[in-house]
């Protein structure tokens, strides 16, 4: 098992690229990613292996930029949840465990936010935000597709609302 130091170090190989390789950082880690059709309100989990480990499971029905924030929310429980996994955590739409396969009552919604909170700084990190925008990148939906995460996040990782508003 990796300790978290080397765990942050093999982040941080792969923080300084756009878009963040969130899915080279599980291969390093041993945590697969892997991805299966799953019911439509299913984002991922992350479940315990045979051999002790953990895997992240992605719903194949889901987007790519979903997938990607779901591989980074999983990755958090995995980095500072590890002793309170069990079986493991499954996550729906709204990253919550209640009403899936893994259930875990260890897991608050307090400790989803911060999962959601650590992806979207994975995913999204202040010094590739502003170096696109210093090269000339400054609309959300461009920032987005440049980071590779949806507008909506993009929108609330800079502080904008949900919907631009219309013109009058």
């Amino acid at each position: 098992m990796m300790k978290s130091k080397d765990i942050l170090a093999t982040i941080r190989q792969y923080w300084h690229t756009a878009p963040v390789d969130v899915f080279a950082i599980l291969r390093e880690l041993d945590l697969g990613p892997a991805e299966s059709p799953m019911p439509e309100n299913i984002s991922g989990k992350i479940e315990r292996r045979d051999d002790g480990g953990f895997l992240v499971v992605l719903n194949s029905r889901q987007s790519m930029t979903r997938r990607r924030f779901t591989a980074a929310h999983e990755l958090f429980h995995y980095i500072y949840q590890r002793d309170l996994l069990g079986r493991g955590v499954a996550d729906t739409l709204a990253y919550r465990s209640t009403g899936t396969e893994l259930p875990n009552e260890h897991i608050t919604v307090a400790d989803e936010r911060q999962a959601n909170t650590f992806a979207a700084n994975l995913l999204m990190p202040t010094h590739l935000v502003d170096r696109l925008r210093a090269e000339g990148v400054t609309s959300s939906e461009r920032l987005a597709a440049r980071l590779g995460v949806s507008e909506a996040v993009m929108r609330i990782r800079l502080g904008l609302p949900a919907q631009p508003e219309l013109a009058l």
